[in-house]
């Protein structure tokens, strides 16, 4: 046996051996990838009623996981650069947050702010002094603001009753997810055709009985017409079977003795 036959035999032989390379893949796709286990289980959790294995339902999941992520990211940089410029804030909102129902006043202290300081020095206490006042009247245009709301709705809603008892509570709805629509600017066709029809009610109407009125005119007119082409001619005669009355005719005066006396 030559030696190219004996490699030849080896080679072959250890193929035979060796298990395929896509079923050794195969084996691996199935028992070893822990990290889509463990993601897939992180996912369940979170969304319970999306299918994992529903690619499409999956991918738009994690988009919007993506998104609220992206959010925050946005308001941890501005939260940090605010605690960046102001250390003893920082400091505060971690005591808080470890004491959440402790008064702030007391956190401060802990942390050594010496709040009576502060308000006995004037240019600090006139500058908390107008905050305060801003705050307590953009508190009190609010609370105002919600109590004509709430009174003018109870108006509304009684003049509703007056006008369509029966159909009330169906029309204040449809009011209410008109709001919710115009509010959130998604307004939909159907909203522009009832304003639109609502807008050219009026007129209409106008038209449709400046319409009825021309119809009745017409009418009128064309049976007058008819009237006088048929005068005179015996029904036989007429087109549409039935004239007028005949006008009776004048007896001739006759020839005689008594001619003139008589006629």
């Amino acid at each position: 046996m030559t030696k190219e036959e004996l490699v030849q035999m080896n080679e072959e032989g250890g193929a035979q051996q060796a298990p395929p390379a896509e079923a050794a893949t195969d084996e691996t796709s199935v028992d070893e990838r822990p990290n889509r286990t463990a993601f897939s289980k992180r996912f369940s959790n979170r969304h319970s009623d999306i299918d994992f294995e529903d690619k499409e339902a999956r991918y738009a999941a994690m988009n919007d996981d993506a998104d609220l992520l992206g959010q925050y990211e946005q308001s941890g940089k501005a939260l940090s650069k605010v605690f960046d410029k102001h250390k003893w804030l920082a400091a505060l909102a971690m005591d808080m947050e470890k004491n959440p129902d402790d008064n702030p006043f007391d956190a401060m202290a802990r942390l050594g702010i010496d709040v009576k300081t502060l308000l006995d020095d004037p240019e600090g206490g006139k500058k908390l002094a107008e905050i305060l006042a801003k705050h307590n009247e953009d508190v009190a245009e609010q609370n105002e603001a919600t109590e004509k709301v709430t009174a003018n709705m109870r108006k509304s809603l009684e003049r509703l009753m007056k006008l369509y008892p029966d159909d009330a509570q169906d029309m204040w709805s449809q009011i209410y997810e008109i709001h919710d629509k115009v509010e959130s600017g998604d307004i939909s066709d159907d909203i522009w055709k009832m304003l639109h029809n609502a807008n050219n009610y009026d007129s209409d109407i106008t038209s449709a009985r400046d319409e009825a009125a021309m119809q009745a005119r017409n009418e009128k007119i064309q049976n007058k017409v008819r009237s006088s082409s048929t005068e005179g001619i015996p029904p036989s005669l007429s087109s549409s079977g039935a004239g007028n009355k005949p006008i009776k005719k004048k007896d001739e005066p006759k020839s005689g003795f008594f001619e003139g006396l008589t006629y």
